[in-house]
């Protein structure tokens, strides 16, 4: 008895595995076609970026790409860009087919933004931009679509939340508003970190309370500091991993020998992504260093996303330092 069940245990595997190999095969060779997708706006200039769903379903591709090996069927494209009405059509697609569809998105109207802070004068900062307006403030003209807003006073710290996601809607007036608490400015740990605004070795002008909201590393360095060309690789591993949560690394040239050359020179060589900027204010080198009491390099200096000073490292950091850090304040 016990041969015959196991035989027959045997035989129902093995028809199993064969039924089951002729289905995934089949699948395999399902016929397919092709289709690229393409916006533009009402006067033709072409949307990058569009999400492409495909029965109301997300394809991770945008505009413009082509969707590969969509097997043969009906679906409903659908395309949704920032500031747009989504626009959709039907399509079927045929074996072997390649189909080209060009979507023509309208602009949804603006919409009202009204931005208040405890402390009054606060600048407006919209996705990492400056308006160039101070709390309080009414938007009458802002662009639709999900817009993530903060404010920066000097010599403020901001209380969460710090960043604010908000949904601008053309029928409606969003209403946001920052609570503020004064602090003390400077370059120790509890201080809320000095503004700066310093030209990158793109000839890009970066200010720091742009990114108010966000954790922000600052490593002073200079070409011929070795310790800071040694940690500079592990303070790139850990922006690539944490950018996609909202940390921001600026390296800053201390400008004692170096010039743009130099800096340019260690980002090439090191295959450094993250922002190098050049301490040079209204011709004078070293303002920021000087205010940040950096004596020598590498000092680095974390920004948590109130603006305060939270660590003060003056002996060189690795990997798993930052990432302890980054962790801890972004709560994960």
């Amino acid at each position: 008895m016990t041969l015959k069940y196991t035989l027959l245990t045997l035989l129902i595997l093995l028809t199993f595995v064969l039924f089951t190999g002729c289905e995934i095969e089949e699948l395999a060779t399902l016929p397919t076609g092709s289709v690229f997708v393409a916006a533009f706006d009402s006067t033709g200039v072409e949307i990058i970026g569009g999400e492409i769903f495909l029965n109301g379903v997300t394809s991770n591709q945008y505009t413009p790409d082509t969707l590969q090996n969509v097997p043969i069927g009906q679906y409903t494209i659908l395309v949704k860009a920032p500031g747009y009405y989504a626009a959709e059509t039907d399509i079927e697609v045929i074996e072997g087919e390649f189909y080209s569809l060009e979507f023509d998105l309208n602009k949804k109207p603006p919409g009202s933004l009204e931005v208040t802070s405890s402390h009054a004068g606060a600048a407006i900062i919209v996705d990492q931009i400056s308006t160039n307006e101070v709390t309080p403030h009414l938007f009458t003209d802002i662009e639709s679509g999900i817009r993530e807003l903060t404010v920066f006073l000097d010599g403020y710290k901001n209380l969460v939340p710090t960043l604010i996601p908000v949904e601008i809607d053309p029928s409606d007036t969003a209403v946001v508003t920052f609570n503020l608490q004064q602090g003390t400015l400077g370059s120790d740990e509890g201080n809320i970190a000095y503004d700066f605004t310093l030209e990158d070795d793109f000839g890009n002008m970066i200010s720091l309370h742009n990114y108010r909201g966000q954790v922000v590393l600052l490593s002073y360095f200079f070409r011929e500091c070795v310790n800071c060309i040694l940690e500079f690789p592990e303070i790139e591993q850990a922006y690539q991993d944490y950018l996609p949560y909202g940390v921001q690394v600026m390296g800053i040239n201390t400008m004692w020998y170096d010039d743009l050359e130099d800096v340019q020179f260690v980002r090439e060589e090191l295959g450094l992504t993250f922002k190098l900027l050049l301490d040079v204010v209204d011709g004078h080198n070293s303002t920021v260093t000087a205010q940040y009491n950096i004596f020598w390099a590498p000092i680095n200096i974390i920004i948590d996303q109130s603006g305060e000073i939270v660590l003060r490292d003056e002996d060189g950091v690795t990997y798993e330092q930052l990432a302890d850090k980054f962790n801890e304040l972004l709560g994960l």
